[in-house]
């Protein structure tokens, strides 16, 4: 059970859909294209829902089979007005593990701070150093309907802020590899 803590009603999350560009969650038994992979393979909706809990934290998660999730190439996303403790990202890499990645926040008052974080693939967790196994999904969809029914992950990662700045925006690693699925402010 994921109990929701204080934080988490005061958590803000940060609104994703205007920068998803991958459809990386479906329905089971539907068919698509492409996927979270790019290579005939999704998250199940029916196993993530509309939302999880991670750390005591909600995150929010786009609606299946639409643009649902982030892949990352060096975009920058406007972050909600507000000084926070920490910055929480749901994510994982694909095509195998993705080294030494970096996150840039960039504050109102023209600071910024750079996190280099390592992502593992949703298949293979490598418990990197920042890195916890968040979502433990029984099976992944595959672009014919079906399930390939080993376990896959989604991972969190915790980025401490400078909470005497105001935020203003995350710019994302510059590699096609790294899949964001959600990220929210924590005061």
């Amino acid at each position: 059970i994921n109990v929701i803590s204080a934080d988490a009603a005061v958590a803000v999350p940060v609104p994703l859909a205007p920068v998803f560009n991958n459809a990386g969650i479906y329905p089971d038994g539907v068919e698509f294209s492409g996927g979270f992979d790019d290579g005939g393979w999704a998250c199940s909706s029916n196993l993530l829902g509309s939302a999880q809990v991670w750390n005591g934290v909600k995150f929010n998660l786009g609606s299946p089979s639409g643009s649902n999730v982030v892949t990352c190439a060096g975009q920058t996303i406007a972050l909600p007005a507000g000084n926070f403790s920490s910055l929480q990202i749901l994510a994982a890499a694909v095509n195998g593990d993705q080294a030494s990645q970096n996150f840039t926040v960039a504050y109102a008052d023209a600071s910024a701070q750079t996190v280099t974080q390592s992502i593992s693939d949703w298949f293979t967790p490598e418990n990197y150093s920042g890195e916890t196994q968040a979502i433990n999904m029984a099976y992944r969809n595959q672009s014919d309907g079906t399930k390939d029914e080993r376990p896959f992950y989604i991972y969190g990662y915790t980025f401490s802020l400078n909470k005497t700045s105001a935020v203003k925006s995350l710019k994302l690693p510059e590699n096609a590899n790294v899949r964001i699925f959600a990220v929210t402010l924590v005061p």
